[in-house]
This record gives structure tokens, sequence and C-alpha cells, in this order.
């Protein structure tokens, strides 16, 4: 992805909730919204963009449920 993206989303210690495993999470989480701009940005078509919405959506139902736990 191109740094000039306005979306673009990066990780930084600010970020961190210094529990190893959830910040592993959260920067996944980032990469993920980074991809999906990258697809509207890209015009990389509905399919590859409703894809990388699920992939998000899915990614945020497994961490909350962790959270949780």
């Amino acid at each position: 992805m191109e740094p000039s993206s306005p979306w673009q989303l990066e990780w930084t210690s600010e970020l961190s909730v210094c529990i190893p495993a959830i910040d592993a999470e959260h920067q996944h989480f980032i990469l993920l919204v980074n991809e999906l701009n990258e697809a509207v940005v890209g015009r990389m078509g509905l399919e590859v963009i409703k894809s990388r919405m699920q992939a998000i959506v899915d990614d945020a139902i497994a961490h909350f449920a962790h959270e949780e736990a």
C-alpha cells in the first residue's frame, strides 16, 4: 500500500495494551483495515472489497471473544 493513502493506519507503541497476544491481534486488525483500504482505493472490485470487509468482521468477532475470555 502506498504511504500516501489517507486512510492508512500504522501501529505505534502508544496503541499497545502491554499484553503481547492482544497487541498482536490489534496489529493484525490494522493490517486488515489497511488491506480493505487498498482494495477500495485500488478499485479492486466488489467481491474483493466484500471479502476483505468480511475478514475484518470475522477478526473482530474472534478478537472480542478473546478479550472477554
